[in-house]
């Protein structure tokens, strides 16, 4: 059963931060405006520009603008195939812009069909589909913005972007309306700041104190603050570890020159979000006497884009870890079977020497366990909800990390419940909670001086399962509590952490239905659980119990095909001593002329070797030799990379993993039929 809500595919990633770089380029063309409404008189350089955002944006071919005169619209400003309408004068009463003024309402039409098309302007550009979007101020309708003409139909969400510009031609029409008359400063201010107060970003004007003198509605309720964000400093909306980047943009914004970066900020609860700020200095008759500043939270698509790059970076390390772990199994399958070989034939009688050879076959196990759980943890694979073990995830988990923990001289401790009931979940994505957690309560015991203890456990409570993990650390203030789950919170110093652990964990455990949460007190270490529901599935077919099978019987003949010196040489003495005859080679060109000169009841055939990849030489054997084919043993280190899991799939062979047992390999021989 597939569960693909668990975390976002990486198309559905790359397409949401594709529209957060096209909303992004929507606030900077905005902000370009804003910028050259507020600095320029020009209303014939502004009204272009912004027909050129406008055609840029929404991908049209023309664009104008029209200004109501009496009872007629004039053409002031055109852009592109717009062009021949420039000075061209359209009735209030029966044309679409007449309507959109007359009735303040946008049209998305087809000038071409529309009963009041005006037919001299339809003509003129050519105009089919279009959006008429009416300039409006406080005294009334000034006009209209109008874009035409773009294969795709027009969408609400283009209406919309239009209309954001249409604000802006409307202010900047007042604009230069008020300039004709000194005495209308005030209402200049106050039209300003209407358009500031609608906007849905937060804007905020600091003064040469880098005090907050103004905020807009959206700043207010964004921050938290309330009135108190009018005259607070600068600095207390912003992180002390951000503070002298944020310093040096001001000084560049008031030295004259506009700024566009991203920082993180403070909410009033202590919540780091991050923005994207655009400032440019404010002028007042020639001198700079603040900044203005316009804020939009980019948190969510900041964390979508760190999430698909973390999905590409474990895919490259899936891919690393999958070529180091077949280069590894190699050499540890050599080292088991020769210590198999070793404490089998008798040969060593000493004790403290078969002591010792039996270090080196358990180390080699161990050492082939631990290459096992990092192919497990860095596949890239789908979310997928199974019959899972949470003390079997747990166990797995720990391993990765107990020679670490041992190393930085931390006691742990595991408890599991061994009547802990199985329940519906993916292992993988809790083994990532779970390991996370444990490197969490590693950093907290880094630099503690005091018990440098992990305890992990599972217990059963009611009808959830809990996971606990708990350290004897420095503990979690109670004013983190709150925010340690928020992504992007960290308490390690820059450059050590994203603060999007806990916050991916958190949403991992919720996608399963539980919680995580945090038990703490200053000084006391702390503690979190996992806490999952206990999910029943469908009862499994009881397994047919299987006769053991035999070993396999003497005087079978073997064709061993490896690349490793070692391997190759284990694998025949170890057969040898079985009774079979063991023909060897390293390669797949000498192994496939073997094959045509001799008949073999078993080939074991390794999948990587330089010259003829065993894959490719059993592709080959199905077409024209489908007897050896039957008689293939797949003997490979590398079992988790996805392109050999889909050979493996399709062949239906038998497959022996390095490092493996010699008896098992010899089980897996005696079921091979002739």
């Amino acid at each position: 059963m597939m569960d693909h809500s668990a975390q976002p595919s990486d198309e559905a990633l790359r397409e949401l931060y594709a529209e957060s770089q096209r909303q992004q380029r929507q606030m900077e063309a905005l902000a370009d405006v804003a910028r050259a409404v507020s600095e320029s008189l020009r209303l014939d350089e502004v009204l272009r520009l912004i027909l050129g955002h406008a055609t840029s944006l929404l991908h049209t071919d023309g664009a104008c603008i029209a200004l109501l005169h009496g009872e007629q619209l004039e053409v002031v400003a055109a852009i592109g195939t717009g062009d021949p309408l420039l000075g061209m004068s359209l009735p209030l009463v029966g044309s679409m812009t007449g309507r959109a003024v007359r009735t303040g309402e946008s049209i998305v039409g087809d000038a071409s069909t529309d009963p009041e098309g005006y037919p001299p302007t339809v003509t003129a550009a050519f105009i089919r589909n279009v959006i008429i979007v009416p300039l409006s101020t406080a005294s009334g309708p000034v006009g209209a913005l109008t874009v035409f003409n773009r294969d795709a139909a027009f969408t609400p969400d283009a209406a919309a972007i239009l209309k954001r510009l249409a604000d802006q031609v409307a202010v900047a029409v007042v604009n230069a309306l008020l300039f004709e008359d000194v005495t209308a400063s005030r209402a200049l201010a106050e039209r300003h700041q209407r358009v500031v107060e609608a906007s849905s970003d937060a804007i905020v004007i600091t003064d040469l104190e880098r005090r907050i003198a103004f905020a807009n509605p959206a700043a207010i309720a964004f921050f938290g603050h309330g009135d108190a964000l009018i005259g607070m400093p600068v600095s207390c909306t912003v992180p002390p570890d951000a503070h002298e980047f944020v310093r040096r943009r001001e000084d560049a914004a008031l030295g004259g020159e506009p700024q566009r970066y991203e920082s993180y900020v403070l909410r009033a609860n202590g919540e780091r979000r991050i923005v994207a700020v655009t400032t440019a200095p404010l002028r007042e008759q020639g001198v700079i006497t603040g900044i203005v500043a316009g804020l939009r939270d980019v948190t969510e698509n900041r964390r979508l884009a760190e999430q698909l790059l973390q999905q590409e970076k474990l895919a490259a390390v899936g891919q690393l870890v999958s070529g180091v772990a077949h280069e590894l199994n190699n050499p540890l399958a050599g080292v088991m079977a020769f210590s198999e070989l070793l404490l089998t034939s008798g040969a060593v009688h000493d004790p403290d020497a078969r002591h010792a050879v039996e270090t080196i076959h358990h180390e080699a196990t161990r050492a082939a366990k631990i290459v096992s759980h990092l192919l497990t943890f860095a596949r890239q694979r789908s979310a997928e909800r199974t019959d899972a073990d949470l003390n079997a995830i747990v166990t797995d988990t720990v391993a990765l990390r107990r020679y670490a923990l041992h190393a930085a001289q931390i006691e742990l401790e595991v408890l599991l419940d061994p009547e802990l009931p199985r329940t519906w979940a993916d292992p993988f994505q809790l083994q990532q909670v779970v390991l996370n957690l444990l490197g969490n309560a590693e950093q907290a015991l880094a630099e503690w001086d005091g018990t440098r203890r992990i305890t992990v456990w599972t217990r059963r409570d009611g009808d959830q399962l809990v996971i606990g993990v708990a350290d004897t650390g420095p503990g979690v203030a109670p004013e983190q509590r709150d925010r340690i789950f928020n992504p992007f919170y960290t308490t390690k110093p820059v450059g050590q952490g994203t603060g999007l652990g806990l916050s991916i964990s958190d949403g991992i455990v919720r996608e399963h239905g539980g919680q995580i949460r945090v038990e703490s007190q200053p000084g006391e270490g702390a503690t979190f659980l996992i806490e999952l529901p206990l999910l029943t599935t469908a009862p499994r077919a009881r397994p047919v119990p299987q006769a053991p099978q035999p070993v396999a019987s003497a005087g079978r003949r073997v064709l061993v095909v490896d690349d490793e010196t070692a391997m190759r040489s284990a694998i025949s003495t170890f057969l040898t001593s079985l009774g079979h005859t063991v023909t060897s080679t390293s390669g797949g060109v000498e192994a496939r002329a073997l094959l045509d000169a001799n008949e073999y009841d078993v080939v074991l055939l390794d999948l990587r070797m330089p010259d003829l990849g065993g894959d490719t030489l059993y592709e080959e054997l199905r077409d024209r030799d489908p007897r050896h084919a039957r008689r293939v043993v797949f003997v490979t280190g590398d079992v988790q990379s996805d392109q050999t899991r889909r050979f493996l799939a399709r062949a239906e062979r038998p497959v022996v993993g390095k490092p493996f047992q010699l008896d098992d390999l010899a089980t897996v021989i005696a079921g091979v039929t002739a």
